[in-house]
């Protein structure tokens, strides 16, 4: 086995994992987004804070947006292979 093979394994199990990684940080992060958007008086004090600010609103598109970059990008990592 060649050094560059090698390296051509370990960019791919590196890119898996990437993309593994993000799509979970997409699935929490939309269920978050979620969760604020439709039960906002009902939250888990862990999620409200200490002082109630009302700020609902930012993070649900927060959360939201940023669940779905995290989707966008690790679709992209997994249909884009390398040659």
């Amino acid at each position: 086995m060649s050094a560059a093979d090698v390296s051509r394994r370990l960019t791919l199990a590196v890119r898996d994992g990437l993309a593994t990684f993000l799509a979970v940080v997409a699935i929490v992060a939309t269920v978050l987004g979620l969760m604020y958007l439709f039960a906002a008086g009902a939250l888990p004090h862990l999620l409200q804070g200490h002082a109630h600010t009302g700020h609902h609103a930012r993070r649900t598109a927060l959360c939201l947006i940023v669940g779905g970059a995290c989707a966008v990008a690790a679709w992209l990592i997994r249909t884009r292979r390398p040659a």
